[in-house]
């Protein structure tokens, strides 16, 4: 799932959760979550180190440089817990670094 206020545009950098609190939190008031179906068979996926705590904290993949570096490096999704502002808990984060898991990505619908 998806949660954000603006329309869902898939792409490289993409994050997905499993966890329908946090893409509510997301989403925010007034804001939407989009199921999204990620096809991990045959893609290289990387669990990598969470990222800290707090509004300010930096996730792998955050800037487009660390997004090209990972895809160089044959990676197509890394995940890692993440933190959402306003929630208690961490939860599962799959974040889309190539091209090819954006063509392994489809937008299922909105979630109610």
């Amino acid at each position: 799932m998806h949660g954000s206020r603006k329309p869902l545009a898939l792409h490289v950098g993409l994050c997905l959760t499993d966890d329908r609190a946090a893409a509510r939190c997301y989403a925010g008031e007034g804001g939407r979550i989009t199921a999204v179906e990620l096809k991990l068979a045959g893609l290289r996926v990387v669990r990598v180190e969470g990222f800290g705590e707090g509004e300010t904290a930096a996730a792998c993949g955050d800037t487009a440089e660390e997004l090209a570096a990972l895809a160089a490096e044959g990676v197509d999704v890394v995940t890692y817990d993440d933190e959402a502002i306003g929630l208690d808990d961490t939860h599962r984060t799959w974040r889309i670094v190539s091209d090819r898991a954006l063509a392994a990505a489809q937008v299922l619908g909105a979630v109610r």
